[in-house]
């Protein structure tokens, strides 16, 4: 049987891995907003047929693109999640020290659960939810423990996971 993660190549699930190992902050949250972008992109290249080609074309625009995925039938849900990532990339990667907060990503983790909800009731919770990296040596991390870049590393690992779910059921990864 063939899982979402046998549609990406190992580069691409390596550089994810080392997405999720960084230290580095804005790096982490940069590189996973990349990740997400590029499956909505492939979403929306495998949506658009030949002929709507000639009129419509897979925009720059990170909002654009989730804007036009939406209208192409991606769960409101998902687009949702989505754009609040968007919205916390946006603060770490344009205001010079800017730190995560836990409320900032909060907010992310209740648009992910929600997408869950919405797809994958049978999954647990994001709130539930934990990491371990063997490569880091950090051990087991659990959501809510009180450290944003843990929260937000199990939240972005979960949305990517299930939209790489959503796109491989639905064909746009083949």
């Amino acid at each position: 049987m063939n899982t979402s993660a046998d549609f990406i190549g190992p580069s691409s699930q390596e550089e994810f891995s080392r997405a999720l190992e960084t230290e580095d902050i804005v790096g982490c949250v940069l590189r996973l907003h990349l990740h997400v972008e590029e499956l909505l992109a492939k979403l929306l290249i495998s949506s658009i047929t030949t002929e709507a080609a000639k009129i419509i074309k897979v925009p720059q625009n990170f909002s654009q693109k989730v804007q036009i995925a939406t209208a192409f039938g991606m769960p409101v849900e998902m687009g949702l999640a989505t754009l609040e990532l968007n919205r916390l990339r946006n603060k770490i990667g344009h205001r010079l020290g800017h730190q995560l907060r836990q409320e900032d990503v909060s907010k992310f983790a209740e648009k992910v659960d929600a997408l869950r909800e919405a797809l994958f009731t049978s999954e647990p919770s994001v709130m539930v939810s934990a990491i371990e990296l063997y490569s880091t040596g950090s051990g087991k991390r659990q959501f809510g423990e009180g450290d944003p870049i843990w929260d937000f590393k199990i939240t972005a690992g979960l949305l990517y996971g299930w939209m790489l779910r959503y796109l491989a059921e639905r064909g746009h990864l083949i």
